[in-house]
């Protein structure tokens, strides 16, 4: 279920986001309505290739464009999304040969995520290029390890948990040197102007 479901969410969000400062909006909804933000002067970018939210009706999560039928019929996808004023697109797991022949014939601009370097952009998420999950598609490379460190964090969340509750069950946390002090004779002289302890 998209996010916004009917044409008015739509172009309510984006002209919300255009008003916070936003320079276009982004759809992997259909060339209608690509041509309805269009038509309102907003820069938009859709999505095409594999779109995952889409990805049950196409067979999965797989490359789309890898028959010539499939690449024909991809191609003129973008043919549709150029005519209802897309600038862009986010072309997702096309095939690399595919993509170059398509980016070089299409006035989009093209944001290649897995499909080659063949796109005018090449593009990959944030946490895949960072290493934040242990697992990662086919397309993708981490270029660290995040996902190591944030393990390591939490190991010594618990460790450090740990040790503080074991120094409190101890009596060893707060020791004196964490622990603010009086001077004994203002001790003395507090002591006196309060009640015995037991005394009500």
């Amino acid at each position: 279920m998209p996010d916004f479901p009917t044409e008015k969410d739509v172009l309510t969000a984006a002209f919300q986001a255009m008003k916070e400062g936003a320079d276009s909006v982004y759809t992997a909804r259909g060339p209608h309505i690509v041509e309805m933000l269009a038509r309102e002067q907003i820069p938009v970018m859709c999505h095409l290739g594999l779109v995952p939210r889409r990805s049950g009706w196409n067979g999965g999560l797989r490359a789309i464009g890898r028959t010539a039928d499939e690449a024909h019929s991809l191609w003129q996808a973008f043919r549709r999304m150029e005519d209802a004023g897309a600038f862009s697109v986010e072309a997702e797991v096309i095939p690399a040969p595919v993509m170059r022949e398509i980016s070089r014939r299409t006035s989009l601009v093209t944001m290649s995520l897995g499909s080659g370097s063949g796109g005018d952009v090449i593009y990959l998420f944030h946490n895949d290029i960072c290493g934040e999950q242990p697992e990662r598609p086919r397309h993708a490379r981490a270029f660290g390890d995040i996902h190591s460190l944030q393990e390591k964090i939490r190991a010594e969340r618990r460790s450090a948990l740990g040790a503080f509750r074991d120094a409190v069950h101890n009596g060893e946390f707060p020791s004196e040197a964490e622990t603010a002090t009086i001077g004994d004779a203002d001790l003395e002289e507090f002591l006196e102007r309060i009640p015995v302890e037991g005394d009500t």
